[in-house]
């Protein structure tokens, strides 16, 4: 055991009494202690008692700083030892706010009591970035929050409402970050029915906030139909296209009309062009219209057809083949007028005497003498086309046709005596005069008289006198020819002529001799002779019984000889039998004669 000295001693005595004095001036917050809840606006109450000691002042800090009266925030300014005081009302400025009694007693430490640390409780308190927003259709939306509270709320105690109806939407949603955190509200894929006014509501067991905001979702134009890709409007009516989308936000601002790229402002009022008094040359083509708004812009199309009578055919030429043919060729019109049916054409042939109208659904046409069209002749030819919308303008082309061949109409025969007479009457000379007839005769009475003997006269008009045999049945063919060239042929009827008396053969002329020599030897010598006259002048009146008669010539006796020697005399005429080739005698016809040469030159001297 040690035993203090002297200054020892007095060092601990110092210290007790020190000690003694700190206990005495120590002050305790009796009521309450600790932390305590409070509602924000509301107060809490509590009490400063001293121990050991009998203070002579008491002042109260928050948060180390004094409480002054003028703060208002204690309900007494004189504070004795262990009196009741109130503090408040408790604002957000005082959360976590420390509060203690300061025992003023000595100028030295140890004189505070303990703390009361206030647990402001406060509602939350929801606050948007923006109360009006707008977004466009398709994208994302997230709009910051800022949301205060003690306790802090979480996300599981955040609804929404749109226009007054809750939200039941997975694309819609709130986060709430904790401890006053990064806070959302977030909507995937806006589309345009999510426009409205939106309610956010936030609790928490001191109470609930809300928030309201309006979103506005915006798209281009939009519409519910579009013209058809095609309209087919009559010429001369009117064509109104209408461009008013059927939704659109915010509403258009502006229309633009456009016809195969051209811009068109004429017959535009707002969002509907009228085009009136259509032509198709002028107003069909390709129709657009382009609306725009904030959002973007939209183009609507349609193209206009209209419809109208045809262009005029192009490429009109005629070509004259002949006298009376002429073929028209032409192109298609460059424009059909927007038909889909086969055009058909309207060709018109006139001149100042003429006026004749085709159809043709062909772009050739051929014309001939059965058409109307005559030889030597200019005519004037139009061309138009038609559709089911009307007729076109004509394009125009002149031609003129060529001399022709004669052309005989009809042939007429008479018979006279030993002469047939033709009457040909021509239908037209062919714009030339003609040079020559020519007649053929084909005697086909039997087949020893079966041959055509040709005559041609030149240069005169008919009627024609044909030298010819009696007893022969005749086809009489006549064509006419002029400097172009020679007609088709004509045919006449069969013409019979009476049959011819026989002429004397060698056998009568004997019997004639023989008769007058018998009677010559019965009678006297003198009448023997007058007998044999008698006989050859009987033989000479048979043979010579018509003026102009024709007879065929074969082989003669000395006999036939002699009395075609007398006929002769009589200016009888005589011919060769056809069959041998020989051509007729015409004897002072004053006609060119043409046939085929004798085969027999013992027949020729006969003649």
């Amino acid at each position: 055991v040690l035993v203090p000295s002297a200054m020892d001693s007095v060092l601990v005595l110092q210290i007790n009494i020190l000690s003694t004095l700190i206990s005495w001036a120590i002050g305790q917050m009796i009521s309450p202690s600790g932390p305590v809840d409070v509602l924000e606006g509301g107060t809490v109450s509590f009490n400063c008692t001293s121990e050991g000691s009998t203070t002579q002042d008491i002042l109260v800090q928050l948060n180390d700083f004094y409480i002054l009266a003028s703060q208002n925030l204690l309900d007494i300014t004189a504070i004795n030892d262990g009196s009741a005081i109130t503090f408040g009302p408790v604002t957000t400025d005082h959360v976590d706010g420390r509060l203690r009694c300061d025992f003023v007693l000595l100028p030295m430490g140890g004189r505070y009591s303990n703390e009361i640390v206030l647990n402001v409780l406060i509602s939350p308190v929801v606050t948007p970035n923006s109360t009006d927003t707008t977004v466009v259709e398709g994208m994302a939306l997230d709009i910051p929050l800022t949301i205060t509270g003690n306790p802090f709320p979480l996300s599981t105690n955040a609804a929404i409402t749109k226009d007054g109806v809750t939200v039941q939407d997975d694309r819609i949603t709130v986060n709430i970050g904790s401890g006053n955190g990064a806070s959302t509200f977030r909507i995937q894929n806006v589309i345009r029915t999510d426009s409205g006014s939106y309610t956010l509501y936030v609790t928490t067991t001191v109470g609930s906030g809300s928030a309201v905001f309006n979103l506005d979702v915006q798209y281009k134009p939009e519409f519910a139909s579009v013209p058809p890709s095609m309209q087919s409007v009559k010429a001369s009516n009117t064509f109104t296209f209408n461009c008013t989308p059927s939704a659109a936000n915010p509403p258009p601002s502006s229309y633009v009309f456009e016809r195969d790229g051209a811009g068109i402002t004429e017959g535009v009022s707002g969002s509907i062009l009228t085009v009136s008094s259509l032509k198709r040359s002028e107003n069909s083509g390709n129709y657009t219209c382009t609306v725009t708004n904030d959002v973007g812009s939209v183009t609507i199309a349609t193209y206009v057809n209209i419809l109208a009578p045809p262009t005029a055919p192009r490429q009109l030429m005629s070509a004259v083949s002949g006298a009376f043919t002429v073929v028209l060729n032409w192109d298609q019109p460059l424009d059909n007028g927007g038909s889909s049916q086969p055009l058909l054409y309207s060709v018109r042939v006139t001149n100042d005497t003429f006026n004749m109208s085709f159809n043709s659904t062909s772009t050739r046409l051929t014309l001939t003498m059965g058409s109307g069209i005559w030889h030597s002749t200019m005519y004037t030819v139009t061309v138009s086309a038609e559709n089911e919308y009307g007729i076109g303008p004509p394009s125009v082309t002149d031609f003129t046709t060529v001399d022709s061949t004669p052309i005989i109409e009809s042939i007429s025969t008479e018979s006279l005596s030993l002469t047939l007479s033709l009457d040909v009457v021509l239908l037209t000379d062919g714009g030339r005069m003609v040079d020559n007839y020519t007649i053929a005769l084909t005697s086909s009475s039997s087949s020893q008289y079966n041959t055509t003997v040709i005559i041609v006269f030149s240069d005169i008009e008919s009627p024609f006198s044909v030298p010819v045999s009696q007893g022969e049945t005749y086809s009489v063919t006549v064509t006419a020819a002029n400097s172009v060239g020679e007609s088709d042929p004509v045919t006449a009827t069969t013409v019979t002529l009476e049959q011819p008396v026989t002429p004397p053969d060698e056998t009568s002329n004997t019997v004639g001799v023989a008769v007058g020599m018998v009677l010559g030897g019965f009678l006297f010598g003198v009448l023997i002779t007058a007998a044999s006259m008698i006989g050859i002048y009987f033989c000479c009146i048979k043979c010579c019984h018509r003026n102009n008669s024709h007879y065929s010539v074969n082989k003669m006796s000395k006999e036939q000889e002699t009395v075609y020697e007398e006929c002769a005399l009589k200016d009888v005429k005589i011919e060769a039998n056809p069959s041998y080739g020989v051509p007729p005698q015409l004897v002072s016809s004053g006609r060119e004669q043409k046939g085929q040469s004798a085969k027999d030159s013992k027949e020729t001297e006969y003649l």
